[in-house]
């Protein structure tokens, strides 16, 4: 949180130059989305204690996700001096009926903690 407001800060305040400015504001979005990603985490641990967690069974199409999920780590892990892959092992339906958020949380969940521990190369 202190890095979005600080950064925050020194973007209304206009300083900087155009490319130390864009450093800023991928930092303020990638702390953004941890600091909704841990909300989130909290939110359902307090449904599952309440017994209110529920689970949607509705068609997700796994293309989309897959390709939001490549994009997302990509941009990332390029960040980072690494490489992401999508490697499919066999086939994959490019729908499944299941809960898309849920289908989302897991596969971000396990790519964030894939790149978390990677130190070289990248991560298939």
């Amino acid at each position: 949180m202190t890095a979005i407001i600080g950064y925050g800060e020194l973007l209304k305040d206009g300083e900087g130059s155009a490319e130390e400015r864009r450093e800023w504001v991928d930092v303020v979005v990638n702390n953004s989305n941890s600091l909704l990603k841990l909300i989130n985490d909290i939110l359902d641990y307090s449904k599952i204690d309440a017994d209110k967690f529920s689970i949607e069974s509705i068609d997700v199409n796994v293309d989309d996700i897959v390709a939001d999920i490549h994009s997302f780590f990509s941009k990332k892990s390029a960040s980072l001096g690494l490489s992401f892959k999508v490697d499919y092992q066999s086939a994959v339906p490019s729908k499944i009926v299941g809960d898309p958020t849920r289908v989302v949380q897991i596969l971000n969940n396990l790519c964030d903690n894939a790149l978390k521990y990677c130190h070289e190369g990248g991560v298939i």
